[in-house]
């Protein structure tokens, strides 16, 4: 994985849920792996995408494993991201289940990282690459516009 990073140095990749989902568990060291990702140069280029619920209960699991990574936020703010994967929800209330599942992460956090997750209006950023892996596939999609009500760019 690090080797397809670290040939794309000028594309800017969000790594969608950390690298786990539903059927993909964080592996032994999984935030020494992310902290090893964001302490190199190399992938100076390379965000983590924190949004959905699948990705909330491994954070929130624990408040060991909570303050892993609000350690990791506060030494690398602008490196995290957090929007939702909510399709149609029915209610703001809805829209904002998996932000509100992370209330133990945002109480963790001082002012000037947690102000970058905090509620805000749609926003336009520039051109990204978002580069989702799952098993046996890598899906590529760019993306101009953040259209979550919740955007950490």
């Amino acid at each position: 994985m690090k080797g397809v990073l670290k040939r794309h140095p000028n594309t800017n990749i969000v790594w969608a849920h950390t690298g786990v989902g539903r059927v993909v568990r964080p592996i032994k060291n999984h935030a020494a792996n992310l902290q090893g990702i964001l302490e190199d140069t190399a992938f100076h280029h390379v965000y983590f995408d924190i949004s959905w619920d699948e990705v909330a209960k491994y954070i929130v699991s624990t408040p060991a494993a909570t303050k892993i990574i609000a350690n990791l936020m506060e030494r690398y703010p602008d490196r995290f991201l957090f929007g939702t994967d909510e399709v149609a929800p029915a209610s703001e209330s809805n829209y904002l289940r998996v932000f509100k599942q992370y209330a133990p992460l945002w109480n963790l956090l001082t002012p000037q990282p947690a102000k970058k997750f905090g509620k805000r209006t749609t926003s336009t950023f520039s051109m990204k690459l978002v580069i989702e892996f799952g098993p046996g596939r890598v899906h590529a999609r760019k993306q101009s516009r953040c259209t979550d009500v919740l955007c950490a760019l």
